[in-house]
């Protein structure tokens, strides 16, 4: 099997406060994890080479295919996007906004309390077969 397949490397930890969620994605800054919270249930994912070339396959072609086709859009990239009053935080692999860009464009901070979510997200998944 191929190093460049290899499935990411993904752990969970449990009973974890919103005040723990937010020390840890702190910690981690700009570091290549991405991390999802629901409602104290932390899982932080290690990305693959495969992961990260599929994520921007997927996201040049939308891309390309808006630009194609006229459509405006704002690329939000992996935002982390959380809300403390649901307890849930995320890190989409890529996020976008097309029906909605003109209420995000040229902002520098996504508020989820005042402002929409994105219009599209893309989640890779890579799930290598059992050989068996």
């Amino acid at each position: 099997m191929s190093d460049v397949l290899a499935p990411e490397q993904q752990f969970t930890l449990t009973d974890i406060s919103w005040d723990g969620y937010e020390t840890i994605l702190n910690l981690l800054g700009d570091r290549p994890v991405r991390v999802t919270y629901n409602r104290g249930i932390l899982q932080l994912m290690i990305l693959s080479y495969a992961h990260e070339r599929y994520k921007k396959l997927l996201a040049r072609l939308l891309e390309t295919l808006t630009e194609e086709l006229d459509i405006p859009i704002e690329a939000g990239g992996s935002t982390t996007l959380k809300r403390q009053a649901l307890e849930r935080g995320l890190e989409p692999d890529e996020c976008f906004y097309i029906q909605n860009q003109a209420r995000i464009r040229g902002k520098q901070v996504i508020d989820l309390n005042q402002d929409p979510p994105p219009d599209l997200v893309i989640e890779i998944d890579i799930a290598i077969p059992d050989d068996s």
